[in-house]
């Protein structure tokens, strides 16, 4: 773009292309690569880079829309984005008027399949988070979901173990999972010898009290004392 900076007498048109250019996306990490091409009216006001000035608004505005595609939508995200830019967009500061724009998003094949791979994973775990929430509700639900995905166990699967491990899961979370966490916070303190000591002495005391037994059992002495 060439112009002279000064007062101007009508308004002008221009254009530039705006290459390589980072976008985020919904992959984490994971980034699109753009070029922007861009026509824009004088504006108001002076500026003498006006063309980074619409670099950077083109960037603040398509970074916005990219962030809710994973690096593999290509098409899709570029469509977006293109129907965003095409309509015509006015400076905040008065520097252009009417700028329109638009963009080719571009991934290499490595980049893609990663962010493939991402949505896999993270289907998955939502997945298992929805297999909880039925473990803990309906353990009969659970046993469908198998039989629907192995139906040659339908004469032989029984729906004991389900509701065994629906109590197991729910027990460990009310009080197992919480009761070694806090034993792992004390074996982690200031003094982490002492911690351990303290956590083993506080097991082998419960364990004494409720079942002395077992401490002959297994041989388990309090060397600590």
């Amino acid at each position: 773009m060439k112009r002279l900076f000064g007062r101007r007498r009508r308004p002008e048109s221009f254009t530039c292309v705006v290459e390589r250019r980072l976008l985020g996306s919904l992959t984490p990490d994971l980034r699109f690569t753009a070029t922007f091409s861009a026509e824009w009216w004088s504006g108001q006001d002076e500026h003498r880079n006006v063309e980074s000035v619409v670099a950077r608004d083109l960037l603040e505005r398509a970074v916005k829309l990219s962030e809710r595609w994973s690096v593999d939508e290509v098409r899709p995200a570029q469509d977006q984005l293109n129907a965003e830019l095409g309509r015509e967009y006015d400076s905040a500061h008065g520097y252009y008027r009417g700028l329109v724009a638009t963009v080719q998003l571009f991934v290499d094949d490595d980049t893609a399949e990663v962010a493939r791979q991402w949505r896999r994973d993270r289907a998955r775990v939502q997945r298992m988070r929805y297999l909880k929430s039925i473990l803990y509700s309906d353990p009969e639900l659970l046993l469908l979901d198998h039989l629907e995905r192995y139906p040659e166990d339908l004469g032989t699967v029984d729906v004991k173990p389900f509701q065994q491990l629906a109590r197991t899961v729910r027990t460990g979370n009310a009080s197992w999972y919480p009761l070694l966490d806090a034993l792992a916070r004390l074996s982690s303190a200031s003094n982490p010898v002492c911690g351990d000591v303290t956590a083993m002495k506080a097991i082998l005391k419960a364990v004494k009290e409720a079942a002395p037994e077992l401490i002959e059992l297994h041989g388990l002495r309090d060397e600590t004392a």
